[in-house]
């Protein structure tokens, strides 16, 4: 995507979180390691787990009895526009004790309908969207959670997670051709906007150095014009007192 391998994304992210002393990709196909980043580490997994019938949970209790961890962090590669600081606000939240796991999701706000009836508010007394519940979506991007919390109820969602909301661009989740033409299309305009953005800023100091360069010649040109006037009146009244007399 955009001419870098797509797992390539979600390894600068993790790599920057601070939090995370160690760095797995969890592969069965070893050409993978081809596209690892310094400080990821390649971890063989079996086969039988890229089956379609395969799921996390299985997957999962296949790694943590390779890698022993108090915390863990589970990422997709598919979800290239996850920041670091996104990451990192989720470790915090699990290291801290407060919450047990943590994960993304984007915030629904919205008159829901589910079997034909409304989900989220009452069609006879219509609220305004505003004062609607709140209905999050996970968005599969990063999940956090304790070695604890697997072990008890064998999933990556434990009984107090702090949901973190993100924005539709770090929702973005590939699995279709349309995701990922959709996930090209985010990362030339977010490209434009920090060059933009770049432009922007650069102008600014350039304007910031003119203002500087100003004031400095302004208060050049006073000094000069102060310390004129000082040695030139002396001169004047010297000229004036040695200069003879007129003849008759």
């Amino acid at each position: 995507m955009g001419n870098v391998p797509l797992i390539e994304y979600i390894q600068r992210s993790l790599l920057e979180v601070e939090f995370i002393n160690e760095r797995y990709v969890f592969c069965s196909n070893e050409e993978i390691k081809n596209f690892l980043l310094s400080g990821t580490i390649f971890l063989k997994r079996n086969e039988k787990l890229d089956l379609p019938i395969s799921n996390f949970t299985q997957i999962f209790e296949s790694f943590i009895e390779l890698i022993q961890a108090d915390i863990y962090v589970y990422a997709h590669a598919t979800a290239p526009f996850v920041k670091a600081e996104t990451v990192r606000e989720c470790v915090k939240r699990v290291l801290s004790g407060e919450y047990d796991s943590a994960f993304c999701a984007v915030k629904i706000q919205d008159y829901l309908w589910q079997n034909g009836k409304p989900l989220n508010f009452n069609a006879n007394n219509l609220p305004r969207s505003q004062d609607l519940e709140i209905i999050y979506r996970e968005t599969s991007g990063v999940y956090v959670f304790t070695r604890e919390v697997f072990e008890k109820y064998h999933r990556r969602i434990g009984d107090r997670p702090f949901i973190k909301e993100v924005n539709f661009i770090e929702a973005i989740d590939i699995n279709e051709g349309e995701d990922f033409n959709l996930a090209e299309t985010m990362l030339k305009q977010i490209k434009s906007d920090n060059i933009q953005n770049k432009l922007e800023k650069q102008a600014l100091k350039l304007n910031k150095i003119q203002c500087e360069l100003d004031n400095a010649k302004k208060e050049y040109n006073d000094i000069l014009q102060s310390t004129s006037w000082k040695i030139t009146k002396p001169i004047r009244a010297f000229k004036q007192i040695i200069t003879p007399p007129p003849r008759f």
